[in-house]
């Protein structure tokens, strides 16, 4: 196990306890496994969302919808859950990547509106921010593959600062399409568009205060994600 995924059971681990403090129900080791596999299964599907891998969001989604619920959940989580599956059931018959991220979204949401109903944040370790003084096309890629990553804390947490994070990073220095390799004139035009829109989400993303809004952002995100990637026929730089 990594230090990242030993880091995020340990914080699942306190996040049960701290429900269990407040309620009867199943025993921890079990809600912290079932949590624990939640987080990898839905991680694992947002990434292959943006590598604009339709066919590599199926496994995830049947997993989710499939998985066994821990017995004997108190009764106030079952909505919650009831939500993440439904999203998950959206993303197995979407007929695109772009339907997949908004219901992909919406999970986040219904993650974090039990974390909220539960009166618990998850917190997320600090993660290094890529190079600022390097402008050429891999690092701004990775910029904004962490301003991704940040704002799917500050909604899942939920994090008013991972969100900011993210979102601030998206309103960096443009990046030209001609330095993303494109050549022809209506695919460059293309590529400038997106590249607008990335930075109008960071301005929109930075005055957004509802959990609702966040998502439908970061929906938008998602989305604009694939389009560049098909666009240019290019995976996500790493």
């Amino acid at each position: 196990m990594t230090d990242k995924w030993q880091w995020i059971g340990a914080c699942l681990a306190a996040l049960a306890v701290s429900m269990a403090a407040a309620q009867s129900g199943p025993p921890r080791e079990a809600v912290v496994r079932h949590m624990h596999e939640h987080v990898a299964t839905v991680d694992a599907l947002r990434s292959a969302i943006i590598a604009g891998d339709l066919e590599g969001v199926r496994a995830p989604a049947t997993s989710l919808v499939t998985h066994e619920a821990v017995s004997q959940l108190p009764a106030q989580w079952a909505g919650y859950v009831q939500s993440l599956r439904a999203n998950a059931r959206r993303v197995q018959v979407s007929r695109s990547l772009v339907a997949a991220a908004y219901a992909t979204s919406a999970m986040a949401t219904a993650c974090a509106d039990c974390h909220r109903a539960n009166q618990v944040t998850f917190e997320f370790p600090a993660a290094k921010a890529p190079p600022e003084h390097k402008e050429d096309m891999p690092t701004h890629m990775q910029r904004h593959r962490w301003a991704a990553d940040r704002m799917w804390e500050g909604l899942i947490g939920p994090s008013d600062k991972a969100w900011h994070q993210g979102v601030d990073m998206l309103m960096d220095v443009p990046l030209e399409p001609a330095e993303m390799g494109a050549t022809p004139s209506n695919e460059q035009r293309e590529l400038a568009r997106m590249a607008l829109e990335v930075h109008l989400i960071g301005s929109r993303g930075a005055v957004a205060d509802e959990p609702e809004h966040r998502s439908q952002l970061y929906s938008e995100y998602l989305s604009l994600c694939v389009d560049c990637h098909t666009t240019l026929e290019r995976g996500p730089v790493k």
